[in-house]
């Protein structure tokens, strides 16, 4: 393997990394914002008999601000386990890839890319797991003009991760396929 291959797995894998626990570390997953600048929007959020006057707010996997239920607990908890689930697995698969260049084992490099591949669907999940909840919880179809939903930057980091996690996987895999064994 030659030296740009292992800096373009290095810029994957650690990318990955920290572009999901920058993700799982705030809060700008979903959020309701009013289009005037004005920081006070109504909150008609599925469960609520009125709607409640409530200030501009964010959805992250830890908090959810104005809520006084959450109807998809579930979602919520499956979208926390997983996504920490696949840092864990991630940090894994990158000792083992360094583990495996550092002393030029392609079984090591193999079983790395599967790392990356499990960490993949995890964060999968997760993310999927999270839409799911803010769709059954969220009724956008009563908020007012001037008020809009939108997904944040976090939610958009976590796709990104998933993106990175494949790319690394698929070239750990092939870089264990054809790597040299040290003799």
């Amino acid at each position: 393997m030659n030296k740009a291959g292992l800096i373009f797995i290095a810029i994957f894998s650690v990318g990955s990394l920290v572009c999901l626990s920058l993700a799982a570390g705030t809060t700008f997953w979903f959020g309701v914002r009013h289009l005037d600048g004005d920081d006070a929007v109504l909150n008609y959020t599925k469960g609520f008999q009125e709607p409640e006057y409530r200030f501009t707010f964010f959805t992250g996997l830890w908090m959810t601000c104005y809520d006084k239920e959450t109807p998809a607990k579930d979602f919520s908890r499956a979208s926390i386990v997983c996504i920490m689930l696949s840092i864990a697995v991630t940090i894994l698969g990158c000792l083992t890839a360094v583990t495996g260049i550092v002393a030029k084992n392609r079984s090591a490099l193999f079983h790395s890319g599967l790392l990356y591949f499990a960490s993949a669907v995890c964060s999968l999940i997760g993310n999927c797991t999270f839409t799911a909840r803010i769709l059954l919880q969220f009724d956008a179809s009563v908020l007012p003009p001037n008020v809009t939903e939108e997904f944040g930057w976090s939610y958009i980091l976590s796709w990104a991760s998933l993106g990175a996690q494949v790319i690394s996987g698929s070239i750990l895999v092939k870089c264990g396929r054809t790597y040299e064994d040290k003799e």
